[in-house]
């Protein structure tokens, strides 16, 4: 599964926030999108990223429940 990153905001930013998406939806969703956005704007860097279940949901359409806490810990870790 290809890891995936979005990052908003200047490379020189003070100070750089990480988010995750919910449950029930995407990184790229429109709040997500103008959450981002709006921090960025602001001069923080924002990197969203996307957990494993959320990125084989984008895949293959279906749903399925988060991972376990350690899948998703190593995920977010991995993100920094």
């Amino acid at each position: 599964m290809t890891k995936r990153i979005i990052v908003d905001g200047p490379d020189c930013a003070p100070a750089t926030l990480i988010l995750a998406h919910g449950a029930g939806a995407g990184m790229d969703t429109e709040f997500m999108n103008a959450f981002a956005a709006g921090l960025a704007d602001q001069g923080l860097r924002v990197v969203r990223f996307e957990f494993p279940y959320m990125a084989e949901r984008r895949q293959t359409g279906k749903r399925r429940p988060p991972d376990r806490e350690p899948v998703l810990r190593r995920t977010w870790l991995d993100s920094l």
